[in-house]
């Protein structure tokens, strides 16, 4: 993005930016706009079969991966260990190529504490056809759990028959399965097939509306995320969180080691809707566990599943522990608990994740879109990162091409304010990994430059009330004078990235150049809207200023190298006025020579 003095500056819908009205900035919006060189919103991409080897990985980053999604639901240790062997290889190769370091971020998705059927009977690829109007018994009997039929089916949930009473609808496989429930025993419930279908092994099954008990954290997740600690991963995607509580078990497991993680809640059920605001105060980001692996694979972010209250997050925390203390937990709302609990758990986590596919099935599918705009309006509110997810260019899976709606879909994701877009089956197990990331760059830049940021500026600052902190107000001016005097770029110095963090709150048109000597800050910094972050790996200078304006002019040199900075240009530059972090007060416009 070239600041005013360039002739080849991009328009990007310069006519509606500065529009008095909403109705105005729409009429203004013209489609043969140019968009920005450089895109602002990251992109996360889920890493399988498709994608895990270095070649296909440096490509990916190539065409515009920012995060490299894990999945734990799926894979062992040893399978994912490899794959994150493979993408700091490919991160160091692409580094080599661009001349300067590439940072990429590893997120551990946890499976979290979902309901599953058992094996049918003929393994794990066998396959019964359950028809509308039979009757089919779904037992808690282990004896059944590998003798699943059209007949019985085992669940592992424990509780089941004391939570569903007759009358209650139960979702099977992503809800293409839907069944009654006409009577319980002591471990059976018998049920109505309401809509058949082609039944696999291991199946998901929902319980939308219902009060169920799991733990925040089973077993598997806390080994999970003890081995991602180890792996050093930068975040993890926390589940099914329903409350604030599950987010500080989770930082209990990361612990010291893993303190810097983030946490990324996903919203999937009613519950993680009504503890929305705590769950959002908890978390680093919301998306919308697997705890040993976490630790021993250095993992950035790990992504929790099924987060319903602050609780879950709570007990992450404690399992990661001191040595995981630094690994950022994204709370996964997808059900209705969750979104109840909404403010507890963003208030926990370190963000969020709008998880739409089991959040679908937990709440009415026509109500998902409310759910989307609340959870990232709240984020954008209080300055957490939110990533949305889902079938967002599913069909691409099998086609090369999006279809319309899936490119819309895409679009107002962005235009709500979200700072991250995920990839699924898209690029793990998809025919077109490549294109898949290719179509969202460009969708983002194009959604990107349609935003009213003139509207959106007011609005986040007035939801900050006085008196505030001095880093707040340097971000405000720094955002502030981008906007005025049409800046390329800002260039902020930081140490943790928290600098970074407060720019990227207000939303600046312009991409924020973060310059930082940790590699960890820099990975963790492409959750937040507009961050590029740039590793500085030179020795500081005996000269604390001159070695401030060594790093602005790294930051400056990144610029050019992406064609968006270039002579003459306004940049906005962000510094400290001592050595450390936490002392980021200084605001300065210059010019580029």
């Amino acid at each position: 993005m070239s600041g005013a003095g360039s002739a080849d500056k991009p328009t990007m819908q310069a006519a509606a930016a500065d529009a008095s009205t909403q109705l105005q900035h729409m009429c203004a919006l013209d489609i043969d706009s140019k968009a920005s060189y450089v895109r602002l919103s990251g992109i996360i991409c889920t890493i399988g079969p498709v994608s895990r080897d270095v070649a296909m990985l440096e490509k990916m980053m190539e065409t515009g991966m920012n995060v490299a999604r894990m999945n734990f639901s799926h894979g062992s240790h040893e399978y994912h260990a490899e794959t994150i062997a493979n993408c700091r290889q490919a991160e160091k190769n692409y580094s080599a190529k661009l001349g300067m370091p590439f940072s990429l971020a590893i997120a551990l998705d946890t499976k979290g504490p979902e309901i599953r059927t058992g094996l049918l009977e003929g393994g794990g690829s066998a396959e019964v056809e359950l028809k509308k109007g039979d009757t089919i018994k779904l037992t808690t009997d282990t004896s059944l759990s590998e003798k699943g039929n059209a007949s019985v089916v085992y669940v592992d949930y424990k509780n089941i028959t004391n939570v569903v009473k007759p009358g209650n609808r139960i979702f099977i496989d992503d809800g293409l399965i839907s069944v009654i429930c006409q009577s319980a025993s002591t471990d059976t419930l018998t049920c109505t097939i309401e809509n058949g279908g082609m039944l696999g092994s291991r199946k998901g099954v929902n319980l939308p509306g219902l009060p169920v008990d799991l733990p925040a954290v089973s077993e598997k997740d806390k080994s999970d995320l003890l081995f991602g600690v180890e792996q050093g991963v930068d975040m993890i995607f926390a589940s099914f969180i329903r409350n604030g509580a599950a987010l500080h078990e989770i930082r209990g497991i990361l612990g010291e080691k893993g303190k810097n993680i983030k946490i990324i809640s996903k919203i999937e059920n009613h519950q993680g809707m009504v503890n929305l605001d705590e769950i959002i105060r908890v978390s680093s980001c919301v998306i919308i566990s697997i705890i040993s692996f976490i630790i021993i694979t250095k993992i950035d972010m790990i992504f929790a599943s099924f987060i319903r209250n602050g609780a879950a997050l709570h007990e992450i925390r404690g399992i990661l522990g001191e040595k995981g203390k630094n690994i950022k937990i994204i709370s996964k709302i997808e059900n209705h608990q969750g979104m109840v609990n909404l403010d507890e758990i963003i208030r926990e986590s370190d963000g969020i994740m709008v998880a739409r596919g089991d959040l679908g099935i937990e709440i009415p599918p026509e109500k998902v879109f409310l759910a989307q705009k609340t959870m990232i309006a709240r984020c954008n509110s209080v300055g957490k990162p939110v990533i949305c997810a889902t079938q967002m260019l599913e069909s691409m899976v099998k086609k090369p091409r999006p279809t319309r709606a899936e490119t819309s879909d895409v679009a107002n994701a962005i235009l709500d304010g979200a700072d991250c877009v995920m990839l699924s089956g898209e690029t793990a197990k998809g025919d077109y990994p490549l294109e898949c990331v290719l179509t969202m760059a460009n969708i983002c830049k194009e959604a990107e430059a349609a935003i009213w940021h003139k509207q959106l500026f007011v609005g986040l600052v007035n939801e900050v009330k006085a008196p505030i902190e001095q880093d707040h107000s340097v971000a405000i001016a720094a955002v502030s004078a981008s906007n005025i005097c049409l800046a390329s770029a800002i260039v902020v110095i930081t140490t943790s990235g928290r600098s970074a963090h407060l720019l990227s709150k207000y939303r600046p048109r312009c991409p924020i150049i973060a310059v930082t000597r940790h590699a960890q800050t820099a990975r963790q910094a492409h959750l937040y809207r507009g961050v590029l972050p740039i590793v500085y790996q030179e020795a500081a200078a005996a000269d604390w200023l001159k070695d401030v304006d060594n790093r602005v002019q790294w930051g400056l040199k990144f610029g050019r190298a992406g064609g968006f900075i270039k002579t003459g240009d306004a940049v906005v530059v962000v510094t400290g006025w001592r050595q450390g972090s936490g002392f980021t007060n200084t605001m300065r416009v210059i010019h580029v020579d």
